[in-house]
């Protein structure tokens, strides 16, 4: 088995205020709204949504990440983890206040675990641990037009 990791954390100002950007953050169907290379979601509660991605490819190595994301907010924070699937997800938005609205600081880390022999893994981490940032980058970009333009 192969585990392949990327994290991402950024901060970034937004015209809102950190209790609309918290809440507009935790909601599960514009968390599926705004995620980069999303097949399918189904949004199962207020709290929870089930992701399955687009298959990528790179070589001989396809992949398809499938997971569900339970979300939790406490005031102006938001935190997140997935509790099944083949890609494990662990991050926390807090949002604060500044001039003209709020600033998020973003964190998040992806894990993804692939049957892969070690050769194979070796020449595929670097590829795949890229694709996890960007996707990362991706969905902060997205979230944060969403946000803004709620």
């Amino acid at each position: 088995m192969a585990s392949f990791t990327s994290s991402h954390a950024e901060t970034r100002a937004l015209p809102v205020s950190p209790a609309q950007a918290a809440e507009r953050f935790a909601e599960p169907a514009r968390q599926a709204s705004c995620h980069p290379e999303l097949a399918e979601a189904t949004v199962l509660d207020a709290a929870r949504v089930r992701m399955a991605m687009k298959e990528m490819s790179h070589g001989p190595v396809k992949f398809s990440g499938r997971y569900t994301l339970s979300f939790a907010r406490d005031g102006n924070d938001v935190s997140w983890a997935s509790s099944d699937g083949n890609l494990h997800v662990l991050g926390r938005a807090h949002f604060h206040p500044a001039p003209g609205g709020c600033t998020m600081d973003f964190r998040e880390e992806v894990r993804l675990e692939l049957e892969l022999n070690r050769v194979l893994a070796g020449v595929i981490r670097p590829v795949a641990e890229a694709m996890m940032k960007k996707g990362m980058r991706g969905f902060v970009e997205r979230m944060s037009a969403s946000i803004a333009s709620a």
